[in-house]
């Protein structure tokens, strides 16, 4: 499609344009200026509609809040500090309205619940049986056995070895837990540099070896590697309706900062996502 006049501003923005399909969503961190932006989501619609994707996701600053709800978009939440420092708003436009549908609410206030009450709790490491390092390349073949045990379906193809090999080789730092040699936890930082932000993702541990502190040992070293790389903000999307998840987002002293409606394809079917920051 051209542009047209603001064909550099364009593209600009789609620099800063995640299209994820398994989960039918687009991820926008760049707005164009006010002047541009109806004609640019009309285009980010045009791209949607060509990949199957029905939700477009805007990450704005609080001067572009005004845009988003000029234009009724639906205000999802919060994560403190994400644009270098800056709290980043997020909206959604949903161009299929049966994706924003709201479920499941009195569970997810309950699991909520439970995690806040652990907040102030001190949280063991994993035992001495446990050994937390560093994933190395040939991890590759482990980890797409964990990831296809635990998960039904997920929003990026982890069950793949050469798809972890590609996303460590692009600088995804990713931890494993070992229990006799075989790898039962995982889980990685992916950093943001574009926004001196990390994204804690890819969580998982089999479920015999769950409530063990095999997560919280994992996202520990990731956070002191955040510290290093000066990173600002760390921040986790983790599954409305689970417990575990949540519990370790706030043990962790991280923030909630709002939920995403019908976000991700996780487990055979899309699911709300909580929105959990910690600024370092």
């Amino acid at each position: 499609m051209e542009h047209g006049h603001n064909k550099e501003e364009f593209d600009k923005c789609l620099e800063h344009l995640h299209l994820e399909p398994i989960s039918r969503r687009m991820k926008a961190y760049l707005l164009p200026k006010e002047t541009e932006l109806d004609s640019y989501v009309d285009y980010l619609i045009q791209i949607g509609m060509e990949n199957d994707c029905d939700k477009i996701i805007f990450f704005v600053t609080g001067e572009e809040t005004r845009l988003m709800q000029e234009r009724f978009y639906s205000y999802e939440g919060r994560i403190g500090g994400f644009f270098d420092g800056e709290d980043a708003y997020v909206y959604a436009l949903f161009l299929d309205e049966k994706r924003n549908i709201r479920s499941a609410t009195e569970k997810e206030k309950r699991v909520l619940q439970t995690a806040f009450s652990y907040a102030t709790k001190e949280e063991g490491e994993a035992g001495k049986s446990y050994y937390i390092r560093r994933a190395q390349k040939a991890d590759r073949f482990g980890m797409s056995q964990l990831y296809k045990q635990v998960f039904a379906s997920y929003p990026t193809p982890m069950d793949d070895p050469d798809f972890i090999l590609e996303m460590m080789e692009s600088g995804v730092y990713a931890m494993v837990g070992e229990y006799e040699g075989r790898i039962v936890s995982s889980c990685a930082g992916d950093w943001m540099p574009l926004y001196n932000a990390c994204e804690l993702t890819d969580c998982a541990t089999l479920p015999e070896h769950r409530g063990k502190g095999l997560l919280v040992s994992q996202a520990r070293r990731i956070l002191e590697a955040c510290r290093e790389r000066r990173v600002k903000t760390i921040f986790s999307y983790s599954r409305s309706l689970s417990t575990g998840m949540n519990i370790i987002n706030a043990r962790l002293g991280f923030k909630y900062g709002g939920r995403m409606v019908r976000n991700s394809n996780i487990a055979g079917s899309f699911e709300n996502m909580n929105i959990w920051y910690r600024n370092l």
